[in-house]
């Protein structure tokens, strides 16, 4: 009974994984960065108009992170700092408990939207929309407030328009999104973009967030198709079993009619579940090998200090998935050898 309700509660976190993981970011976005968090690998400004020539996209965003000492009238905080344009809410569903984000006639304006741990440490409150802190001695007006899952001292930060910032300001990571293409058509688009600017696509990730949070679910498909192959399994050799020792009957055929197709079915539903598309970027194309990157997070998103809370969250959730998936393996297996195991006992 342990066995059984472990594997329930883990198909019941993959797919709330996948369903949380859906939240924080809207639908085809595509999230590129340099794979080593170096400025010989950022964008510049110039870049970013090349790209809008090469690809037609229908909304992008820039993020840049750094650290900073930023002040209120009365605290000074250390902390992240992202630059980024009035396109970066767009692209992701952010949570506002106050406020908002800036409009794109905001963008050459000290404005400036702050998360709840800022806001505790800098005002000692969230009601803190129209306040002003000061980066650098320059003074910015608060506008927003995000929310967060979880609020640590470590997990201050501030976003700030793009424009305002140092003219030799480079950007790190960029968010596009256009939908009137496949993933992969965006995907050899922008690699042909990095090769044409003088780049080594094999520098950068360039990830399908879509993509990114089906293969979160993926552990949810691999849970469910062990469970069914085993119980398709089952269901076939007692189906056999009961053929061969009952003889086909007007007792027996109703029985007979039932467990042969749910049998059948069930293997249909197993070869379906094999035959669900997976995608690694920088995967070498075999299906075990995709499987496994899927599964471990290789190639997808860089070490979560590198990113935003959304992309942090996604491999959160990830993991939490793969726990998830673990656990509920090692539960289905158990729950088979016991079972094997009290039928031996019963024989003898």
């Amino acid at each position: 009974m342990i066995n059984i309700l472990i594997i329930i509660a883990s198909v019941i976190v993959c797919f709330t994984a996948v369903s949380n993981a859906w939240r924080h970011f809207a639908p085809n976005v595509f999230y590129i960065a340099p794979v080593i968090n170096d400025g010989r690998f950022y964008f510049s400004a110039d870049d970013i108009e090349a790209l809008k020539e090469e690809i037609d996209i229908d909304r992008l965003a820039t993020k840049t992170v750094s650290t900073t000492v930023i002040s209120s009238e009365s605290f000074s905080v250390h902390t992240r700092i992202f630059y980024t344009n009035s396109g970066y809410f767009g692209l992701k569903n952010i949570t506002f408990l106050h406020g908002g984000g800036w409009r794109a006639d905001m963008e050459n304006d000290n404005v400036a939207v702050i998360n709840q741990s800022l806001a505790w440490q800098l005002f000692g409150s969230l009601d803190v929309v129209d306040m002003n802190l000061y980066i650098s001695g320059e003074p910015y007006m608060v506008i927003g407030v995000i929310g967060q899952r979880e609020v640590t001292r470590d997990g201050a930060a501030v976003l700030i328009p793009l424009n305002p910032a140092p003219e030799s300001r480079v950007i790190s990571n960029l968010y596009i999104s256009r939908s009137s293409d496949n993933f992969l058509t965006i995907n050899n688009a922008v690699t042909e973009f990095l090769v044409q600017s003088g780049r080594n696509a094999r520098d950068y990730y360039i990830t399908s967030i879509d993509r990114y949070i089906q293969n979160i679910g993926l552990k949810s498909y691999l849970l469910i198709f062990a469970i069914g192959m085993y119980a398709a399994a089952v269901i076939l050799i007692n189906s056999f079993k009961l053929i061969r020792r009952n003889p086909v009957n007007k007792k027996t055929l109703p029985i007979f009619a039932v467990l042969l197709p749910l049998a059948v079915i069930g293997f249909i539903l197993i070869i379906r579940a094999v035959q669900f598309e997976v995608w690694i970027p920088h995967g070498n194309g075999t299906r075990i090998a995709d499987i496994t990157a899927a599964i471990t997070n290789s190639g997808f998103l860089p070490s979560a200090e590198y990113l935003c809370d959304g992309l942090a969250e996604l491999l959160r959730l990830n993991r939490l998935a793969n726990v998830a998936l673990i656990t509920g393996l090692a539960a289905l297996f158990n729950f088979i050898f016991i079972h094997k195991e009290k039928k031996t006992d019963d024989k003898t």
